[in-house]
């Protein structure tokens, strides 16, 4: 009995020191995630500073109306939470995969909600700002989606 007990312990210590390089391997993997994480906090952070400090610009002539105040304000505090989110993510992005999930989503969204502003909505003098952020956007969305493999693939670990 004491074999069996001693041949578990083993086999357990030796499973847990392979996880922890598979660990290490993936983590050195995970740089770019969390570079590409930080930019999308960065973006995240300028759109709440955009819509806080410079509304006129960006809401243009229908600032005026209460609603759209509101609801300005409140999209910057989203930014806000977002920006949060990505660069708590950032830290650890295999164990946080909701905040990758989370920065692929919302460049996929706003990239998908700027292409609309710019073929339908906008007179081509408004346009400038909605071009640059899907510029970003689409930068970031591929960006974020390449470094899937690389941050969350299992690979046999290296001995």
């Amino acid at each position: 009995m004491l074999r069996l007990e001693t041949a578990h312990a083993v086999h357990y210590q030796g499973a847990v020191g392979c996880a922890a390089k598979a660990g290490r391997q993936l983590r050195r993997d995970a740089h770019a995630m969390t570079t590409l994480l930080r930019i999308a906090a960065a973006v995240s952070l300028a759109w709440a500073v955009m819509l806080l400090a410079f509304k006129v610009p960006v809401l243009g002539t229908s600032y005026a109306m209460p609603v759209a105040r509101g609801l300005g304000n409140a999209l910057a505090i989203t930014h806000l939470a977002l920006a949060f989110c990505f660069l708590y993510a950032a830290r650890d992005p295999v164990t946080h995969r909701a905040g990758v999930y989370t920065a692929i989503l919302l460049m996929a969204l706003k990239m998908t909600n700027d292409v609309y502003e710019l073929l339908i909505l906008l007179p081509a003098d408004q346009a400038l700002i909605s071009l640059a952020d899907l510029v970003l956007s689409v930068g970031l969305l591929v960006g974020l989606l390449e470094a899937l493999p690389r941050t969350f693939g299992t690979r046999p670990p290296a001995e």
